[in-house]
């Protein structure tokens, strides 16, 4: 039968559905077959999403995808079909319609479901126009509808069908997977070589957007004791320096101790680290370590994006409705529509809070064995939008902060191009205090644990941050628009109280790219292949150093707004124990890393013109390297 039989004889099919019967029939059979079909459209999605997985396309997702796009798109086709049904029953009732007007509704509401449903699994493979995808989606959805039509039943009552089945799907493909990876864990693990069970555990921590100078431990007028506490007893470093000044880029230096221009993971050249890198992870795992991640950045830290190499346990995910509907097309789509809206606060959603990290770790902890580990714990809760948890979150001020709904709508801080009021400015700055006060708590939480586990004395651990956060410092907001100070000045820590005398604190500028070679040299690993940079131990010990200038970059994003030094050029900058310089494609900065002279550019006095050839002839054959970021 062609397709225009079929809509002639539309009605005759809708009155074999029988859908206009009782009010509980019609809202069953609708949401039942509604569910199907969300199902169905669910596994479409599924499938191309780990294909694109598997091919390593630059999405923060997981092979988990394969069951929870169709779960998501499930239950969203169940909600969708009951408030459909109890709304055209309602309709019924008042407009006193022919019973198969409620069927027609129905269909149409079945067509733009699955006309939603098709563009978002289209988009996943063809760039095109919204309007193109939209036709092409609309053309689908027709001939899909059709064959289904002429199937034996119908529409209605094959989605019907189709409901337990697909439903089953998603249940063994969620346990198997689970399976699956346990499975492969233990497998791991069994293959990896034997350990010296004398070497020491190893935690990396990273408090994604912490800027030094909020703590007490670097002179912060608000405590943060618990990193007091631990700061103690550990090597301080006063002027570390990240690699550059958004998480991304930042971390795969800390994981490689490869530079930005080397590894080139960053928004505008990929977007993930290669896995043809060499990480700490990796080092560690050849050497018999047990290796664990526990991530809170679920945007730019996870395992798709190249982070997971090496690393035989690693938690990403946050198993909530909300940061498994962002894992889907239509969830990407509502992340960059509503995130942070005043309405709906999505962004938070797919957050995983320190607690959560703590106790994903601890849990790890508990059912490991005697081998050595290498544990990296990614905290985000410094990260806006700020907003603490109570009682943290009314910490500081009478107000309790609105973090970015109030102050810098959908955009978020850092892609933020306005100004904002003093008063506002000073609840931001409130409410980012509160979720380091929060955060802190949380630390001291985990050191705690360590020590019950008697851990405290047997583990190098290290605490630093990825970048910082501006609070209108050069008018801007955020991070990852500039190689400012502000984004790049981060704590670093390095606790082994058993070996280290403490209290040690060290005034020169250091990069958290030495840390691979750091650590690897700390515990004393066997590797075939070296990772660059200092030795920051010896640095801090015997005062050996190459006293080289901390190398930052940042490359070019022409999305932000264009007061944002990003939006027109490569960016990159050299801090040494005095000076700060940043050269752009339009000449270069020059700030003093002290007091408030951090604010003044002295590039255009004689000074700062010396001050800029010394530090060009001290890192002369890295500068050169960099020509081909201009």
């Amino acid at each position: 039968m062609s397709n225009n039989k079929r809509l002639l004889v539309l009605y005759t099919y809708l009155d074999k559905q029988k859908l206009t019967g009782s009010a509980f029939r019609q809202l069953l059979v609708f949401s039942v077959a509604l569910a199907g079909l969300g199902l169905l459209l669910g596994f479409i999605e599924g499938a191309i999403q780990l294909t694109r997985w598997f091919l390593n396309v630059p999405k923060p997702m997981a092979p988990e995808i394969i069951w929870i796009a169709p779960l998501i798109y499930g239950m969203l086709g169940l909600i969708i079909g009951l408030l459909a049904g109890l709304a055209i029953w309602i309709i019924q009732k008042i407009l006193h319609a022919y019973p198969r007007l409620s069927t027609l509704l129905y269909l149409t509401i079945v067509f733009c479901v699955s006309i939603v449903g098709f563009y978002n699994t289209i988009h996943l493979v063809f760039t095109s126009a919204t309007w193109a995808l939209l036709l092409l989606a609309a053309g689908l959805t027709y001939q899909s509808l059709m064959i289904i039509f002429g199937r034996p039943g119908g529409l209605f009552k094959n989605l019907t069908k189709m409901t337990p089945w697909l439903g089953g799907m998603v249940v063994i493909l969620a346990l198997s997977m689970g399976g699956i990876k346990q499975l492969r864990e233990a497998s791991l693990l069994k293959s990896l070589p034997n350990s010296v069970k004398s070497k020491p555990n190893v935690i990396l921590i990273t408090l994604d957007t912490l800027r030094a100078d909020h703590l007490s431990t670097y002179g912060y007028t608000r405590p943060t004791p618990n990193l007091d506490l631990i700061a103690s007893e550990s090597i301080q470093y006063n002027r570390a320096i990240a690699p550059s000044s958004w998480t991304l880029p930042s971390h795969a230096s800390i994981m490689t101790g490869l530079f930005n221009h080397e590894h080139k993971a960053d928004a505008m050249t990929g977007n993930r680290l290669d896995e043809g890198f060499y990480t700490l992870a990796e080092a560690f795992g050849e050497n018999g370590y047990a290796t664990a991640a526990f991530v809170g950045n679920s945007f730019a830290c996870t395992a798709n994006l190249g982070f997971g190499q090496g690393f035989i346990h690693f938690e990403d995910l946050v198993w909530n409705a909300g940061s498994m509907l962002r894992l889907t097309t239509l969830g990407t789509k509502l992340d960059f529509k509503l995130m942070n809206s005043e309405l709906v606060d999505f962004y938070q959603l797919g957050r995983k809070p320190a607690e959560e990290i703590n106790r994903e770790f601890l849990t790890w902890l508990t059912n490991h064995d005697e081998r050595p580990f290498f544990a990296w714990l990614n905290y985000f809760d410094p990260h806006d939008p700020y907003e603490a948890p109570p009682p943290y979150d009314s910490y500081y001020g009478d107000k309790p902060a609105n973090g970015d709904p109030g102050s810098f709508g959908a955009l978020g801080a850092s892609d933020w191009g306005g100004q904002l009021p003093p008063e506002e400015l000073l609840w931001q700055n409130d409410a980012y205090d509160a979720s380091i006060a929060y955060l802190d708590a949380q630390l001291g939480e985990l050191f705690s644990s360590l020590r019950q586990y008697s851990l405290d004395d047997s583990t190098v651990i290290v605490i630093t941050s990825d970048h910082g956060e501006a609070f209108g410092e050069h008018d801007l907001y955020g991070h990852g628009n500039s190689l400012y100070l502000e984004s790049l000045h981060v704590p670093l820590l390095i606790y082994y109280p058993s070996e280290f005398p403490s209290g040690i604190q060290v005034d020169q500028a250091v990069s958290l790219r030495d840390l691979p070679a750091t650590l690897t040299k700390l515990v004393e690993l066997n590797l075939i292949t070296q990772f660059p940079g200092e030795d920051l131990i010896q640095l801090a010990i015997l005062g050996q150093s190459s006293n080289a200038p901390a190398l930052s970059e940042l490359y070019k994003n022409p999305y932000h707004p264009e007061n944002h030094p990003v939006s027109q050029s490569n960016l990159s900058s050299l801090t040494d124990d005095r000076w700060h310089a940043i050269w752009s494609q339009d000449g270069y900065e020059l700030f003093a890393v002290n007091g408030s002279a951090g604010q003044r550019d002295f590039a255009g006095t004689p000074d700062g013109q010396a001050v800029v050839q010394n530090l060009v002839k001290k890192f002369k054959s890295l500068i050169e390297q960099l020509v081909d970021l201009d």
